[in-house]
């Protein structure tokens, strides 16, 4: 091997007041530079071209070996003066000034003799490289292949040394300097190294960044050295000698010339052996990969399969974990998940001596553990030393089980972490073994990226098959809202006469009891069929009414001791209905005649259900809760995240057949006898008051009964004071002016009478029109204005016409129809309460006083 010769320049002369300098080397950079020990000298080519430098300068020279991490580290803290020879890189031009250049030194891979045909970096691929930490290989490397795995160790000595015990079988190190510790470890017929150099690195001093003093200083002194002298120090550390040749007689060149022929016979015959042993040994290499190859194409082939025809990602995980537990003979493989949500590694499959997958290792957080810094770097860990690795938590475990080596690498798809592959094994990893990881793991994620693209197909398919369901049962809704909302105008109109006369007739004090029966049987005859028209409109959506603050329980306990409750359960005496209600529940906004009723229709139908089977126990619960969902939920519906009041209504009935379960909030689907025992709007009442609360429903059956579920968003206001009944002489009126306007006749009657009876001087016109006419010539107190007028002005327009002549007007609105966006347009331009009709003596009395300013 021919080493470089030196760059000589001329003297320019030297520092006088530099008397010694401290150069820091490697001591495991032989036949460069090294030491045989802690305490010995530092011996080689760079010691001795020192020392020539002393000698020439007359400036004395301590070279101390060391670590080559901390032979650069020391230079940088001023513990040492010089680094003696070192590689050029821009990363150390950042920390060092570096000389002139000394010499080229070659650098090579080096591989284990059954690896075949590695001579260019990107061979490596795949390979763990060993390489001296910091040494110019490492960063040569990672500049130009990043994605091989480098794996430093502290010296050369040591790099070699770990290649001898199996821990790695690919390294790039100096040819001269790794030939050196191959021959003193024995190891040359063990390990081959690539024909061509990988790159000829030239060889530098260097000192701390901006000692250019000391700097001009060495490359002076080295200018002193002759060429001569350089040659010398080289024969003695490479062997090489030069061989003169002597005045002989002719007899001594003849006995000189048979010698030379027996020889060349020799060395012929060695060279084709050794020809033969090389092409024989690269034969044998060259079949091992094949091999090798064979295998890995084998096992890659099965777990293809087996994510191919996987039904499910548990199955198909769980088969593959078998598979190189199998091919490969190791103790046991397992595979984890990432859970993107909570960034923890979730176990999915288990094979060989452990097949749980609960247990300490079931989740492990990123960065956790062995398997969370495989997962957290991104990079593939392999180790044949298990006992002993600081890595591995539980030592006594690997002790007892005899555990020797460990391969973990990330699974990773699109530059996209999807988790983690990882087995343990009772004997050294094979190559295959440590090629079948790598390509194994990209194997296994492309599955599971695939997986979970078809499984996010399948829930996309579902959601849309469900808003498909859902947008079906809206238009339904739409369809029925359309028809109860125009029924229910003409029937409020027409009830008004049995609802609100009743009312005024029972005031008279000189009834006779039979006539006040029969006039409150009208009434009540007339409350419930406006019962009825109020549940029409409920399925009109939006028709919650005003929201106050409400509690579920208070609910419940008011209707327990409700007469509807009494008359049901005296209905059935065997049944028993239990409340399990929670004392700290949360409070809800909505509705509290929507509720109830939705809490009503809820108990009759499971009671009704029990009822059914005469054998069974009858047994309905009436449940309350709080509940927060911290992820989606699928019920019957979507529930999102939240935190809920949870009404739960169960019974111990037969349960609900399959195919009625989707039917069941249909308007009119009932199983039972139509107009005896349900109109077929009970549940849908229930499925738009909890609509109407921005809730949510789930429903649960089994043939052993079934459950009701009825989420309600929290609110943490206060509950509203419930008020109390007021006596009509709590808002009697005081002769103030009153204008009726209602297209209906009836209506303008029945609430001329009402008001009159309360005290108010009353008028009444038909239309808007007709409104605005009157008012320019009449002005009045207050009118109670209805927002539906038939042909011409509706009530906004009519009141958007008063408010340009009458600004401030003070106006009551009233419908059949219940608080509708168009009410809240008229009350932001100033009008005051909504009633809804039929009127109330109550309802009207105290919205048109409190017009006053005054609160009865």
């Amino acid at each position: 091997m021919t080493f470089l010769a030196f760059c000589l320049y001329a003297s320019t002369g030297l520092t006088d007041d530099l008397r010694s300098i401290t150069v820091a080397g490697d001591f495991s950079y032989a036949p460069f530079e090294f030491s045989e020990t802690n305490k010995a000298p530092c011996r080689g080519i760079f010691v001795d071209l020192w020392h020539r430098w002393s000698e020439k300068t007359g400036i004395a020279v301590n070279y101390r070996c060391m670590q080559w991490d901390d032979a650069l580290k020391a230079v940088e803290e001023g513990r040492a003066d010089v680094v003696g020879g070192i590689f050029f890189s821009p990363e150390r031009a950042q920390r060092f000034d570096f000389s002139k250049i000394h010499m080229e030194i070659p650098t090579a891979i080096f591989f284990h003799r059954s690896i075949y045909g590695l001579q260019q970096l990107e061979d490596l691929k795949g390979f763990r490289v060993g390489v001296v930490k910091e040494d110019f290989a490492e960063n040569f490397i990672k500049q130009n292949q990043p994605d091989i795995t480098v794996v430093p160790y502290p010296s050369n000595e040591e790099l070699v040394r770990a290649a001898g015990k199996d821990e790695i079988r690919v390294f790039v190190a100096d040819t001269p300097v790794a030939l050196f510790y191959l021959i003193k470890s024995d190891l040359t017929n063990e390990f081959n190294y690539s024909q061509q150099a990988l790159y000829k690195n030239k060889v530098y001093s260097a000192v701390k960044k901006g000692n250019v003093g000391l700097l001009k200083t060495i490359d002076e002194g080295f200018d002193l050295i002759s060429k001569n002298d350089i040659n010398a120090i080289e024969k003695d550390w490479t062997g090489l000698s030069i061989v003169y040749m002597l005045p002989w007689t002719w007899i001594g060149i003849a006995c000189v010339a048979f010698v030379g022929l027996c020889a060349s016979v020799l060395l012929w015959n060695h060279q084709l052996r050794d020809r033969v042993k090389k092409a024989t040994t690269s034969l044998e290499n060259h079949q091992h990969k094949l091999v090798e190859q064979m295998h890995l194409l084998a096992i890659n082939a099965e777990i293809a399969t087996v994510m191919i025809k996987g039904r499910n990602i548990q199955t198909t995980l769980q088969a593959s974990t078998e598979i190189l537990v199998r091919h490969l003979e190791v103790a046991f493989a397992r595979i984890w998940l990432l859970n993107e949500r909570n960034h923890t590694l979730e176990l999915c499959a288990s094979a060989g001596m452990y097949t749980h997958l609960d247990g300490a290792h079931s989740r492990i957080p990123m960065g956790e553990s062995k398997i969370g810094r495989i997962a957290a770097d991104r990079k593939a860990v392999i180790t044949n030393q298990v006992i002993g690795d600081p890595n591995v938590e539980d030592q006594v475990w690997a002790g007892t089980e005899k555990m020797v080596s460990f391969a973990g690498a990330p699974l990773i798809v699109s530059n996209r972490l999807v988790g983690v592959i990882a087995f343990f094994a009772r004997a050294p990893l094979s190559d295959t073994a440590q090629h079948a990881l790598i390509s194994i793991a990209d194997q296994i994620a492309l599955g599971v990226n695939r997986n979970r693209m078809e499984a996010e197909r399948q829930q996309t398919e579902i959601e849309k098959n469900e808003l498909e369901r859902q947008l079906s049962r809206a238009k339904k809704m739409e369809a029925l809202g359309l028809l109860a909302g125009g029924v229910a105008h003409d029937l409020n109109n027409i009830l008004s006469g049995i609802t609100s006369l009743p009312e005024l007739l029972l005031m008279d004090e000189n009834l006779q009891p039979k006539q006040r029966l029969s006039i409150e049987t009208i009434q009540k005859a007339g409350q419930r069929a406006s019962a009825v028209v109020d549940d029409l409109l409920t399925i009109t959506r939006g028709v919650a009414g005003i929201k106050e603050v409400l509690n579920i329980n208070r609910i419940i306990r008011e209707y327990t001791f409700s007469p509807e409750f009494k008359i049901l359960t005296l209905a059935h005496p065997a049944l028993k209905i239990e409340t399990r209600l929670d004392p700290e529940l949360m409070n809800i906004k909505g509705s509290y005649i929507h509720i109830r009723k939705a809490l009503m229709n809820l108990v009759t139908n499971a009671v009704e259900a029990v009822a059914v089977n005469e054998n069974r126990t009858q047994q309905v619960w009436i449940e309350t809760s709080n509940q927060y969902l911290d992820r989606p939920m699928q019920g019957y519906d979507h529930i999102h995240i939240g935190e809920y009041v949870v009404l739960t209504v169960s019974d111990t009935g037969p349960g609900i057949a399959d195919q009625d379960l989707e039917r069941i909030f249909e308007p009119f689907f009932t199983k039972k006898m139509m107009g005896k025992s349900g109109t077929g709007l009970g549940l849908v009442l229930v499925w738009n008051a909890v609509q109407d609360h921005q809730g949510y429903i789930n429903v649960k059956t089994a043939p052993q009964g079934s459950s009701f579920q009825l989420y309600f968003p929290i609110t943490r206001e206060s509950l509203t004071l419930k008020e109390d009944k007021k006596p009509m002489t709590a808002y009697m009126g005081k002769g103030q002016t009153v204008l009726i306007v209602d297209d209906e006749e009836k209506q303008r009657e029945i609430g001329s009478q009402i008001l009159e009876k309360l005290g108010y001087s009353v008028s009444a016109v038909a239309s808007g029109e007709a409104a605005v006419e009157f008012l320019k010539n009449n002005p009045v107190d207050i009118i109670v204005l209805d927002m539906i007028l038939g042909e011409g002005m509706n009530g906004r327009e009519t009141y958007a016409e008063i408010i340009k002549f009458y600004p401030g007007q003070k106006a009551v609105i009233v419908s059949g129809f219940t608080e509708s966006e168009e009410v809240r347009r008229v009350q932001q331009m100033g009008a005051g309460e909504f009633v809804k009709k039929p009127y109330s003596v109550e309802k009207i009395g105290l919205a048109v006083y409190r017009l006053w300013g005054v609160t009865p």
